[in-house]
């Protein structure tokens, strides 16, 4: 609010959800005390939602190898990448150093090596990065977000004899001297 000849403004500005502030008079570095400010969605003139420009694909790798999921978004603001494993978020490199995986700075979600362990093993030994993957590309600006497809990682020899089969892979059995 000012005052000009006898007469009272009232500014109103918005400010967008991260709490930057926005404002036709440069000289304010943040809202004077005396303007009313909400939070609401803005999107700056040639600003876009972010979209999912290269989906991951299936991946079969053999266990302890490097693998890679791609994924790109385009957005403006460039758009923030958060990779899912079966509906739970991946926990990276970013979030634990000793992490294998590694969210790469072009989205791409990156294995040192990838982990299948023994099923038959005690519980807190069964790790695998076996499962569906997608990524979430989010607008670190107004938090809008767009969901890739899915895709699996899959470890080659599983035991479950699927991936073998799609692979044409071949297993022999001895019986008694006799192999199958």
């Amino acid at each position: 609010m000012f005052s000009s000849h006898s007469r009272t403004y009232f500014w109103h500005i918005c400010v967008p959800p991260k709490g930057e502030f926005h404002s036709r008079a440069p000289q304010y570095a943040a809202p004077p005390d005396n303007v009313a400010t909400d939070r609401c969605d803005v999107t700056a003139a040639g600003a876009s939602r972010p979209r999912i420009v290269e989906h991951p694909d299936d991946v079969l790798v053999a266990r302890n190898e490097p693998a890679t999921l791609n994924c790109k978004a385009d957005g403006d603001p460039a758009p923030t990448i958060t990779w899912y494993r079966d509906g739970h978020a991946v926990t990276t490199a970013d979030d634990n150093p000793l992490s294998h995986r590694m969210l790469l700075p072009t989205g791409q979600l990156f294995f040192l090596r990838v982990v299948q362990t023994d099923a038959d093993g005690p519980p807190a030994a069964r790790r695998s990065d076996v499962g569906r993957y997608y990524c979430k590309a989010t607008d670190p600006v107004t938090g809008s977000s767009v969901v890739s497809r899915t895709a699996s990682l899959s470890v080659a020899g599983q035991s479950t004899g699927r991936i073998a089969a799609e692979q044409g892979v071949v297993q022999s059995y001895s019986l008694g001297g006799a192999y199958i």
